[in-house]
């Protein structure tokens, strides 16, 4: 019997290095600059990141600054998954702008039909291929458009004035509800405020529902959003990256074992909430302006536009480059609405949750460490609006000086250096 168990080892080790090996010599083939490979975990950066040496942020900087620095493509290995990278900024918005439709099939990070949590991550934008992917791509390109984002000002406008409320009492040493020792006074931790702050932004804008988690930070909607993205201690354990690198690798026995790469509660949690926002517009007529309201919107209105907008209906130069030609397929031939619509409500949380959060962190480390720049969006702000208590989209539109701060913060700390994973 023992030696039936070590020969199944055996094998199962051989299978696994053959997996992972198989395509090593794929940019070599190809004549494109790599990082070397090695079994089990790929090229350096990812056995890196697995070991939890370096962040998920510095996956690729270290490489693209280090030894690639100058090449304008070069390639690397998750395991044994081919990654390719542009580490040039022309070719990049080239490729995720101009040429983007030409890019359709990304890497599935899971697959299967086993729960509704299965077939809520398979009908994220990341997720789906082909003519599914240009339809559901066209379809959240309308979305996202300046005229719709406006409409939901008034929703991010309110969080903002409970973000003043919250640090005028640490300011002034009160209690805001937090359960922060305000002994210190005047002390932030910029990243978990940022966090409250984008949460409620999401909540209110994507799923329809107001939370103030500044007075209540243990609600449940938080609750189950930090377990989502893995910041609990009951999600995010020692077995967390083996549930990615499973997930990952082996994909197939993944599904086989249940391990899915998001745990199933929150992610219904968040999906019941959507599905229930809904049917409740459905049926009430109600509308918020939000993400919701504009998905279902676009949702409804697919398939009846037969040809691409002209150019002078488009908003601006960068949606007129983002959008594509009609799809062969009618989003209402193959794929549910609603579906579509919890996975697509659901990954506009993924996307904007943690990544905004740090980058208020960022922001506001920047501004400290440079005081005469903090002074002079201070005085853009106040000249641009006044004395008003009111903010307008068209406001903000004005803003120049604090625009090119956000940008360079994202520039000079690498924030998006991730995005130009192909």
């Amino acid at each position: 019997m023992l030696f039936e168990i070590i020969l199944l080892l055996c094998l199962l080790l051989l299978w696994a290095y053959y997996a992972v090996t198989k395509q090593f010599n794929y940019f070599k083939d190809k004549g494109v600059p790599f990082a070397k490979p090695s079994f089990p975990f790929g090229s350096r950066n990812t056995k890196k990141i697995i070991l939890q040496q370096i962040t998920f942020n510095k996956d690729i900087s270290d490489l693209a600054e280090d030894e690639f620095k100058g090449v304008k493509v070069f390639g690397y290995f998750a395991f044994g998954q081919p990654t390719w990278v542009i580490n040039d900024e022309e070719l990049t918005k080239q490729i995720l702008i101009k040429d983007f439709d030409h890019f359709v099939d990304r890497r599935v990070l899971q697959e299967g039909s086993n729960t509704k949590a299965d077939a809520i991550v398979n009908g994220f934008l990341t997720n789906l291929k082909g003519d599914e992917w240009k339809a559901m791509r066209t379809m959240m390109t309308g979305v996202f458009t300046s005229g719709k984002l406006k409409m939901m000002t008034p929703h991010l406008v309110k969080v903002g004035e409970q973000l003043e409320e919250h640090i005028e009492n640490i300011l002034s040493g009160k209690s805001s509800g937090d359960g922060v020792d305000r002994s210190n006074v005047g002390v932030v931790e910029v990243k978990s405020m940022g966090g409250l702050f984008t949460l409620d932004a999401i909540a209110t804008t994507g799923f329809g529902i107001e939370v103030n988690s500044f007075l209540d930070p243990n609600n449940r909607f938080r609750d189950n959003a930090l377990t989502l993205i893995g910041s609990k201690k009951s999600w995010k354990s020692k077995l967390s990256m083996l549930r990615i690198v499973m997930n990952l690798l082996f994909p197939g026995l993944a599904r086989l074992l249940g391990i899915s790469l998001f745990p199933q509660k929150p992610t219904e949690f968040f999906a019941d909430i959507i599905e229930r926002t809904y049917r409740h517009r459905m049926s009430s007529g109600e509308r918020r302006n939000d993400i919701i309201d504009l998905i279902v919107d676009e949702l409804n209105a697919a398939g009846k536009l037969k040809k691409r907008k002209s150019a002078e209906e488009f908003e601006s130069e960068f949606e007129k480059d983002a959008a594509m030609e009609k799809p062969e397929i009618e989003i209402d031939q193959k794929m549910d609405k609603e579906i579509l619509l919890i996975s697509n409500a659901l990954l506009f949380f993924f996307a904007g949750f943690d990544t905004t959060s740090t980058g208020l962190t960022m922001i506001a480390h920047n501004l400290a460490m440079h005081q005469d720049v903090q002074d002079k969006v201070v005085e853009e702000i106040t000249d641009v609006l006044g004395d008003t208590d009111k903010i307008r989209f068209d406001d903000l539109q004005k803003l120049k000086y604090m625009d090119m701060v956000i940008s360079e913060s994202f520039r000079f700390d690498n924030f998006f250096a991730v995005m130009n994973q192909l």
